[in-house]
């Protein structure tokens, strides 16, 4: 089996954490340089709480009054940075050594007071409403002026709710409300939870947000709360409150109640501005009246909702392009989603770097009653951004399971035709790479040298024939054209690749949709070396096509859907679930045509077009994840992949670049990429082994994520899969699917990694452990565990996680 040299791999491995922990070390020198003699310096904070209760500890050691300087690698190396600067120096490096430095925080006894106030209010709040809490204060150090500051919580039976109820003091919300019982977070049994309870009010004010109350908010909502049950359970009423008006009434003296009432849009006025006009402090406006019709309707004499655009000289953009994006609709009933959906929508016109949205009720009519003036009028304000940018970066990347290094040139016009059309223009190289050794240990690279041009053309609409305004604006629509030109390098063979693409995408709640009608690409390879030709005009001569046409010049003509799906909520510590899956026929219809006009095809070449051979195939992908979420930092991740191609027609195997691969740092650990499989198929000894590729793929993974120091995180995990092919193959004994034995050719490795967390991105690395290996079924028992040599262990590096 090649595999990668693990020796080199740790021995970098090893340099790496040697030379942090040595610096992490050097941090903990002289760590009170700059405290005063008679003071201390706070190292720890120590908290503990008794088990079977629902507080974490970490949440009460973020509420901390004191929280001692920050650790990297087990060191404080921000302090030691703060430290190195001289106080009577004030030039560029000792201001920058104090900048990214951390003062010393200097322990104040008094600061554990307020400390345990706040973790008994927390406490509380969850329902424990007698609780015992001790504090100790523990000197460390040569000089005893290293402070540790302990915490230890002996929690109480907590309080649980035994009832609920509503009180509705105003009728015309009763309707809204009918199913509260159903729908509140807030049930009977549950422990008592003050954020809980919160939280159904937000729910509350929102619902009725959603539905016209624009000035209803939280502050009409209160609890009363009988705990004198003598039973540690309590009853809750939530009580829904009438408007305070002004007036008073002139009997009682009291201010008089009004019921709420339901809103609706007067006038939206959509108001651009330009970088000067936004700093001016006053300046005049054109009016302009725009009614969002189509022409079709409004030659039958329909009229469509008029927007009032306030603008001065020539349009920042097309008025059309705004409106287009504007979900607030003069006449609607108000909502505060179409708000937040108006936000995202105009967010997607870069052409404006700042917008805000404003409401205001409008005068008060006496002519009308208190129901009728239920009038807002909306304006929304956008100030113009850079038209042109221009952009440098370096990066380091994982790509198909291999890491390397990039960088990119781009450039970026903000409003192209003036109405909000990006256009992109990427100028990039690539190196990626993966130190391998073969089966006599000779030491080598599979390696990727990439050179490319991309240019793409977003606009923020469909671009349809017919009605606009039948697109749903809440998906946020947008079309993207776009072409790039591509020249990649590798050790055996040198191709170009050519694509162009027009396509749709739209989202939704939690839904990412992207539908490709038209997809195209042009595969040519440009050179083979000697010894990779003698192999592939081996397989034709042999009529083993598949490996033959996998490294041929082809055309692909394909439309394409996917689909990505994420209940993940930002700063939410919850599980949560994510979803891809995407779908392509590619072929078909050129073989119709080809068919109808040149007959019957040739029996191993196929029809041609451009003169180049198209593929025709059909090929579906799907990659799940659950994440169980225990804490900040802490979770388990269990991922399934799935993926299936089949070759028909004009071609006699999937192209290249829509094959399966295994291996690497994203999927088995424990195998070098391209070098598993297909099956249990096992390459033979002191011959060449091309890159491995499949028309079926199965990935399994449960990895165990947590914290070690800082942002220094570490994982356990346990990978299994593999591909296979759908038609037996002479290249490859053992590597079709077949549904009774499928199982059996799983691979399956563990391992261990670590991450460091750069907050902007996280580096990995991992060791992949092999636990069984399929091709060894024919020669005995497939547990290689039980023969594990050091060098058999994989070193992968990579950039984010691996899913």
């Amino acid at each position: 089996m090649r595999c990668t040299r693990f020796l080199s791999g740790t021995l970098l491995f090893s340099k790496v954490l040697l030379g942090c922990f040595m610096l992490a070390g050097l941090a903990g020198c002289n760590s009170l340089k700059k405290v005063p003699e008679n003071q201390s310096l706070l190292v720890k904070n120590k908290v503990k709480v008794s088990s079977g209760g629902t507080i974490d500890k970490n949440d009460l050691s973020s509420a901390l009054a004191q929280e001692p300087n920050s650790k990297i690698l087990g060191g404080r190396l921000k302090l030691s940075f703060y430290n190195w600067s001289k106080d009577e120096k004030d030039n560029w490096w000792n201001n920058k050594l104090r900048d990214i430095g951390e003062k010393p925080v200097i322990f104040d006894s008094t600061a554990i007071q307020s400390s345990a106030e706040r973790i008994l209010s927390m406490a509380s709040a969850k329902g424990y409403f007698h609780p015992v809490l001790e504090t100790e204060v523990t000197r460390k150090g040569r000089e005893k002026r290293k402070v540790v500051v302990s915490y230890r919580l002996q929690l109480d039976e907590p309080y649980h709710i035994r009832h609920t109820q509503i009180d509705i003091q105003d009728d015309s919300l009763r309707p809204e409300l009918a199913d509260w019982e159903k729908e509140a977070l807030v049930q009977p049994g549950m422990q008592y939870d003050v954020s809980l309870l919160d939280a159904e009010r937000a729910r509350i004010s929102e619902k009725l947000q959603n539905n016209g109350y624009w000035a209803f908010n939280k502050d009409f909502l209160h609890y009363s709360i009988d705990s004198n049950l003598n039973s540690k359970q309590m009853d809750v009423i939530l009580h829904v409150r009438k408007m305070v008006s002004n007036m008073v009434d002139s009997l009682t003296g009291e201010p008089i109640l009004l019921h709420h009432k339901k809103y609706y849009l007067d006038q939206v006025y959509i108001i651009p501005l330009s970088r000067n006009q936004a700093q001016a402090d006053t300046f005049r406006f054109d009016t302009v009246a725009f009614e969002e019709i189509s022409r079709r309707e409004k030659r039958k004499g329909k009229s469509g909702p008029v927007y009032h655009i306030l603008n001065q000289g020539k349009p920042i953009i097309k008025y059309k392009s705004v409106v287009q994006k504007t979900i607030l609709k003069p006449g609607d009933l108000y909502s505060l989603q179409n708000v937040t959906d108006t936000y995202d929508n105009l967010s997607d016109l870069r052409a404006f770097q700042y917008t805000n949205i404003s409401l205001s009720e409008k005068p008060y009519d006496t002519c009308l009653d208190y129901a009728q003036n239920n009038r807002l009028d909306c304006q929304i304000r956008m100030i113009q951004g850079s038209r042109f940018s221009f952009s440098v970066e370096g990066q380091l990347t994982t790509s198909s399971g291999i890491q390397g290094v990039a960088a990119n040139f781009g450039f970026q016009n903000r409003n192209t035709f003036g109405g909000g059309e990006i256009l992109n223009i990427r100028l990039g190289g690539a190196y990626e790479f993966q130190f391998t050794v073969d089966n006599n240990r000779n030491r080598t690279f599979l390696n990727t040298f990439e050179a490319s041009l991309d240019a793409s053309l977003e606009f923020p609409r469909f671009l349809l024939p017919g009605r606009m305004d039948r697109i749903n604006k809440n998906a946020r629509p947008s079309t993207v054209i776009s072409a790039g030109y591509s020249y990649q390098h590798k050790k055996d063979y040198s191709r170009s690749i050519f694509n162009a693409n027009f396509a749709y995408r739209w989202e939704k709640d939690n839904w990412e949709h992207s539908f490709s009608p038209l997809e195209i690409s042009t595969i040519q390879m440009i050179q083979t070396s000697e010894s990779f030709q003698s192999i592939l005009d081996e397989y034709k001569a042999t009529q083993n096509y598949r490996l033959y046409y996998q490294y041929t010049d082809h055309f692909i003509m394909t439309p394409r859907y996917q689909f990505i799906y994420t209940d993940q909520q930002s700063g939410v510590i919850k599980d949560f679930n994510h979803l891809r899956f995407e779908v392509e026929a590619a072929g078909n219809l050129l073989y119709g045509i080809a068919m109808g006009i040149h007959g019957e095809k040739p029996q191993a070449a196929g029809y041609e077009l451009f003169g180049l051979p198209f593929s025709q195939y059909i090929r579906a992908e799907a990659d799940y994840s659950h994440h169980f979420v225990f804490g900040l930092k802490t979770d388990l991740v269990v991922r399934a992949g799935m993926g299936i191609g089949y070759s028909y027609g004009n071609s006699q195997s999937l192209p290249y670049e829509k094959g399966f691969f295994i291996g690497g740092n994203s999927t088995i650990r424990a195998w070098p990429l391209y070098q598993l499989g297909p099956g249990s198929y096992l390459h033979p000894e002191d011959t060449p082994d091309f890159e491995r590729l499949g028309d079926v793929f199965m990935v399994f993974n449960i990895e165990q994520r947590f914290p070690i120091w800082g942002g220094l995180m570490g994982a356990v995990f346990l990978d299994a899969g593999n591909i296979w092919l759908v038609r037996p193959n002479e290249a490859y004994p053992n590597g079709e699917f077949h549904w009774n034995k499928f199982y059996k050719d799983f691979a399956l490795g563990t391992g261990f990694g670590l991450r460091y967390d750069f907050k902007f991105f996280i580096i990995r690395m991992d060791i992949g452990i092999p636990l069984r290996d399929p091709s060894l079924q024919g020669n005995g028992d497939t547990w290689v565990i039980k023969q594990l040599r050091l060098r058999d262990m994989l070193f992968n590096f990579g950039i984010g996680y691996p899913f």
